[in-house]
């Protein structure tokens, strides 16, 4: 990483941010432990990519690297990409690189478990958490937790060959370029869940769609919407809420057989087939709707989303325009952030101008 374009990409959102009317509001930053940590966060628009290494920095003051799709390494910006940190989802390193970083401490990470940006709100069927792709209905992809269980696999193992088998844990070491195996030790792994919640969320024309319609011939009606959306995400007075859940510790999920892997004095390879390999992807999906469960859980409600569910209960037929907002109203001020739902500022009943 070009620790000068990661800092000054730092210093270009700040003047972004100068600029733009949009206010970013951090909350349960207290949730944010030390260790090794893997951040899933929700994908709604480009912007997250930018936004999120940068806020997470700024709290850590650690590193935040990213997996980045691999069509973005095919252009220009390949260079730029590689400097800040982004690794390609097809990069045949990434899962060592990912893994050795945070054994190490260099680098934090930031997955999207949706594996795209999801705008379709049918996120969730028959219980369980499906993103709409132009292949079809699917889950969310469990890599990050993988990840986190192989990073505190090696942690325990290297803690277990520095006792029986001494060779092993240099080899071990020599893999993953450590130089002290202390402050490996001393480490944890977590995945920490993160919503990102915009409001409000309308899109119409702005500066930024139509300089990009003047620079970009033949531009698509999808291109062009979501430059739009992003453009006035960016340079409107939008709330952008960012919630910091939960931790959820890694090292507990090392249950038998793959304990039996972390004990066995014969060498292992980082690609090697384990035998506890398919309880560990079993381990890794039940880690994963934990996560996916945290992220929704911490959406923030606001206006539109009180008014559109109240009208899914009650039929339009049977209120009036004053009888709808007088339920949402009553729904409001029944203290719903008691009941683990987190409500805009927009939305507080005891809300008073500034």
């Amino acid at each position: 990483m070009n620790r000068f374009a990661y800092l000054a990409t730092g210093q270009a959102i700040r003047v972004l941010s100068k600029l733009s009317d949009a206010e970013v509001v951090l909350h349960g930053t207290e949730n944010i432990p030390h260790g090794s940590i893997i951040f899933v966060i929700n994908h709604f628009t480009r912007i997250e990519t930018l936004l999120m290494p940068y806020h997470i920095f700024q709290l850590t003051k650690v590193p935040v690297w990213s997996l980045a799709d691999y069509n973005l390494f095919e252009g220009p910006l390949r260079g730029y990409l590689d400097s800040v940190g982004a690794v390609s989802t097809r990069d045949p390193h990434r899962d060592l690189l990912i893994v050795k970083s945070l054994l190490t401490g260099e680098a934090n990470w930031i997955i999207y478990p949706e594996g795209e940006m999801v705008k379709d709100k049918r996120i969730v069927e028959a219980a369980r958490f499906m993103i709409t792709t132009a292949g079809g209905r699917r889950p969310p992809h469990s890599g990050a937790a993988v990840l986190a269980l192989r990073t505190e696999f090696y942690r325990q193992r290297l803690a277990r060959m520095a006792e029986i088998n001494p060779a092993e844990a240099e080899r071990l070491k020599e893999l993953f370029q450590i130089n002290s195996l202390e402050p490996v030790l001393n480490r944890e792994t977590w995945i920490v869940p993160v919503n990102i919640t915009y409001y409000p969320l309308r899109a119409h024309e702005n500066a930024l769609s139509r300089l990009a319609s003047r620079l970009v011939k033949d531009l698509s009606p999808r291109a062009q919407e979501e430059i739009m959306t992003e453009g006035t995400l960016i340079l409107s007075d939008t709330d952008i809420d960012i919630r910091f859940g939960s931790p959820i510790p890694v090292r507990e999920s090392l249950v038998s057989p793959i304990d039996r892997d972390i004990e066995s004095p014969r060498r292992i390879d980082f690609d090697d087939p384990l035998p506890s390999r398919t309880k560990m992807l079993r381990v890794a999906v039940e880690i994963m709707r934990r996560y996916m469960e945290a992220i929704y859980s911490m959406t923030t409600v606001n206006h539109d989303h009180l008014f559109a569910s109240m009208l899914r209960v009650v039929p339009l037929l049977k209120m009036n325009e004053d009888n709808l907002r007088r339920r949402v109203f009553l729904v409001t001020v029944e203290e719903l952030k008691e009941k683990g739902v987190h409500l805009t500022g927009a939305c507080s009943p005891t809300r008073h101008p500034s």
